[in-house]
């Protein structure tokens, strides 16, 4: 059933002006008769998951959402979900400026990407620690967020390498504020090759200072 812009805004549960932006962009089939666009795409899949958009994916939706956001196709039953959420993310994408609501929606739907524990090491073992395999750099560790540290270390790390990496090193626990290491547990048999952009922007923006909010929103924002 096709509908105006009026119309389908109110179904979904959004604004006429994001309905255009949507159909403009190719990301709700839609048609234009002259200066008016008619929305033919089910609402009910639009507003469904708007409504569920408050809360955090499971680790592993929030993966593949992550990766195919940088292109990654996603082999997982729930490809045509994952699909949907990418398209809600790039309906924030705007020429007039950031949208501080993609912040608010990417923090929450990749709360639950990892488990995160802060540690301190020995600082002479930061190199050893930086160039172990079995970690993959991520927020002011990764080189895309321009904000190299050496004097601290954060990594996603396989739950199942973590006991051992902690041995290893002879990290001690430790607070977020005393940490030179943070190792972000994910449950998985295989740490992928590449981290996405959106997982190393979202660690960007939890840190919270000037810096990293600037570079987390610049990786946010190249994302989608």
């Amino acid at each position: 059933m096709e509908r105006s812009v009026a119309e389908y805004a109110q179904e979904a549960g959004i604004s006429e002006r994001r309905v255009r932006k949507l159909a403009e962009s190719g990301q709700i089939a839609a048609r234009k008769y002259g200066n008016s666009w008619v929305i033919s795409e089910p609402s009910v899949l639009y507003a469904s998951h708007r409504q569920g958009s408050g809360r955090p994916l499971q680790e592993a939706a929030a993966w593949d959402l992550a990766l195919m956001q940088d292109g990654y196709i996603s082999s997982s039953q729930g490809r045509a979900r994952t699909q949907e959420r990418a398209t809600l993310l790039r309906s924030f994408s705007s020429e007039q400026g950031y949208d501080p609501q993609l912040e608010k929606l990417a923090m929450r739907w990749l709360h639950k990407r990892a488990t995160t524990k802060y540690f301190r090491a020995v600082a002479g073992d930061l190199n050893d620690i930086r160039n172990d395999p079995r970690l993959q750099a991520t927020g002011v560790s990764h080189p895309k967020s321009g904000l190299l540290q050496a004097e601290e270390f954060d990594a996603y790390v396989l739950g199942s390498d973590s006991l051992q990496i902690i041995d290893d090193y002879m990290l001690m626990d430790t607070t977020r504020t005393r940490a030179n290491v943070t190792l972000r547990l994910i449950d998985s048999t295989k740490l992928p090759r590449v981290i996405p952009r959106l997982l190393i922007a979202v660690v960007l923006l939890e840190r919270g200072t000037t810096r990293e909010v600037s570079a987390g929103k610049q990786l946010l924002e190249e994302s989608i």
